[in-house]
């Protein structure tokens, strides 16, 4: 992963030079990735989160929702899924993330004023692979904003959700977390995908582009408002990102087994107002389950050795979870 420069001069005759000039171009030789050297898959049974493992040769180990795309789910040889009913497979790549560099129009001017429009932002290219890391919006209001990263189509790849912004006017910048991959490419865009409360500020003062990353990886080239200006610079500023070589996902698998069988002596009951319901117990399943816990937990009593009874004041559903406290 390293960057060429090129310089030319000429050969005036009689071993006479002229002066080297460098040239406009530069290019970056691929990096050497780490590669991920084992894996370990987990289980859980009936729902719930499972634990899953790696290991890499160098760097960390990051955790992804599909093979390809999509922003990082957590960091780390080991990794908690969120609880699934069903075997769901997760993806593990092993990176080494370069220092933190940055790119973009640093901060408005004092006098810059504000507007909100949604797919309006900053156009990028990159060079080599990087991870965007965050950006800064400036807003005279507080509310929230939900950014997306696209590619040249406009094709969504990401988005953040909604995040609070702060009103801080020209003074104060809210760093938005976006910690997205994004390959070697051009015409990526971080854009507004939606917005409440929030008064953004625009910038048209001393407006020049690009904004060439200190490194010269990631370089914003314009903005964008329903088509590219370089007279404007809308919204997102200070762009920090960060070089990224990574080897190719592997895919660990949580599987869910079946739990055994738990059935109640009825799934419905009937009662007048006021009045208590006949005790419903457990008819399958209680030789395997010591935990049993009703939601809502409101009118209803007793336990999995004499029954559950109801009296709620309107008609309600509940739903009995079981579990095993000893594995």
């Amino acid at each position: 992963s390293t960057t060429f420069y090129v310089w030319i001069r000429s050969n005036c005759g009689s071993s006479v030079f002229s002066d080297w000039t460098s040239i406009a171009v530069n290019f970056t030789t691929p990096c050497d990735p780490p590669t991920i050297t084992g894996t370990t898959p987990g289980s859980v049974c009936g729902q719930g989160s499972a634990t899953l493992a790696a290991t890499s040769s160098e760097g960390i180990v990051r955790w992804y929702a599909a093979n390809t795309g999509g922003g990082s789910l957590g960091t780390g040889a080991t990794f908690a899924t969120p609880n699934i009913n069903t075997t769901t497979s997760y993806w593990a790549e092993a990176a080494v993330v370069g220092a933190t560099q940055t790119s973009g129009k640093a901060a408005p001017a004092t006098a810059a004023t504000t507007s909100t429009t949604n797919n309006w932002g900053i156009v990028f290219n990159t060079t080599a692979p990087v991870e965007v890391q965050s950006v800064s919006v400036y807003s005279t209001t507080a509310g929230t904003i939900n950014i997306k990263v696209t590619n040249a189509a406009l094709t969504e790849l990401y988005s953040t959700g909604n995040i609070a912004v702060a009103a801080g006017g020209t003074t104060t910048p809210n760093i938005i977390p976006i910690n997205f991959p994004v390959p070697a490419g051009s015409g990526y865009r971080i854009l507004v995908k939606a917005t409440s409360g929030v008064s953004l500020i625009r910038d048209n003062s001393a407006v020049t582009f690009p904004y060439n990353g200190t490194d010269g990886v990631l370089n914003v080239t314009s903005s964008e408002w329903g088509g590219t200006t370089t007279a404007s610079y809308y919204y997102f500023y200070d762009v920090k990102y960060s070089a990224v070589c990574a080897s190719a996902r592997t895919e660990v698998v949580a599987t869910v087994t079946t739990a055994p069988a738990l059935t109640l002596s009825t799934n419905t009951t009937s009662i007048c107002p006021g009045a208590t319901s006949t005790a419903v117990t457990v008819a399958t399943g209680a030789a395997d389950y010591d935990t049993y816990v009703w939601s809502p937990s409101t009118g209803v009593t007793g336990d999995a050795v004499n029954g559950w009874v109801f009296n709620p004041t309107v008609t309600t559903t509940y739903t009995l979870t079981a579990s095993q406290s000893s594995g």
